[in-house]
């Protein structure tokens, strides 16, 4: 007669008490860096709505993915473990595998209670001193920043970067741009670098953040205005008409609206910068420059 194997060997991997203790330190392991590990950390000097200086570091995509799927691991390890559970009665585990899920399932809404606006990175782009910016972005609701960040430094888990300017979503400040005939025709958080030496981030013709390689002078909420609507054409460059209808429409709107007495918005021109255009090196923004003068001579705006 054989004798019958002993229950213990006969277990397979997944019911030993070794296997199933694994797994709970890894679930807890991983519900720990879920809920207190933040994605994302940011030291930003500020006063006011003016921006001084500041840094953001973010977690390199990979280790974003690589922290999804060990939960998702996890997840799938519980399930396991529980089924084979059920065959040893004497193990009353059965009740953290149902307590560990719903803490999986719970983290996500706890990592937003700690922090509703993780930033983003939207763009980058490769500007002419062979340093990689990007439009870096966060938001909840009707609040956020966009910011235009310089890589400052990186590593195999992180990346950080300086913060050039940055634009707060509750101000409506911005400059309407000439675009490139051929653009990309959608409302993404976009970044531009012209021949000219300027890197812009745009949303559609709108833009909110610059950086002037030759001046090494950022433009933001504080001095947008300050910023010319053709810093993205150049000599040759065929003119987004549709931007150029906007311009004209919006420049006649500002000028009546600077007439009655309201403070000068991002549809404004200052005289300045058109009469600079006077003499830019692309005769389409030539005769848009004039237009555009000729609209505030009739408004009879100085």
């Amino acid at each position: 007669m054989s004798a019958e194997p002993d229950n213990q060997q006969s277990l397979s991997v997944f019911q030993q008490t070794w296997f199933v203790w694994a797994v709970y330190a890894l679930c807890i392991f991983v519900l720990a860096v879920l809920a207190f590990v933040p994605r994302d950390w940011s030291v930003i000097n500020r006063m006011q709505l003016t921006f001084h200086s500041g840094t953001i570091t973010l977690f390199r995509p990979w280790v974003r993915v690589v922290m999804f799927l060990s939960a998702l691991f996890c997840i799938i390890m519980l399930w396991i473990t529980r089924r084979a559970i059920l065959c040893r009665k004497h193990i009353s585990f059965r009740i953290f595998n149902v307590i560990l899920a719903l803490l999986f399932l719970a983290s996500p809404a706890y990592r937003f209670m700690l922090n509703p606006m993780p930033w983003i990175i939207n763009d980058r782009t490769m500007g002419p001193d062979e340093n990689s910016y990007s439009f870096i972005n966060r938001s909840f609701m009707m609040g956020g920043e966009s910011v235009l960040g310089r890589l400052k430094a990186k590593t195999l888990l992180r990346e950080t970067f300086e913060v050039l300017q940055m634009h707060h979503k509750d101000s409506y400040r911005c400059r309407l741009m000439v675009r490139p005939a051929g653009f990309a025709a959608d409302n993404h958080l976009r970044l531009y670098v012209s021949e000219s030496g300027y890197v812009v981030g745009m949303v559609a013709n709108r833009c909110y953040v610059a950086y002037d390689f030759n001046s090494k002078r950022s433009f933001g909420d504080s001095n947008i205005g300050e910023l010319s609507p053709f810093v993205l054409i150049d000599s040759n460059t065929p003119l987004n008409q549709n931007d150029v209808r906007d311009v004209i429409s919006k420049m006649n709107a500002a000028c009546v609206s600077v007439n009655q007495g309201y403070e000068p918005s991002s549809k404004y021109i200052k005289k300045s910068i058109l009469e600079k255009s006077l003499a830019h090196q692309n005769e389409e923004i030539r005769k848009l420059g004039q237009q555009l003068l000729d609209i505030m001579a009739e408004q009879k705006l100085k």
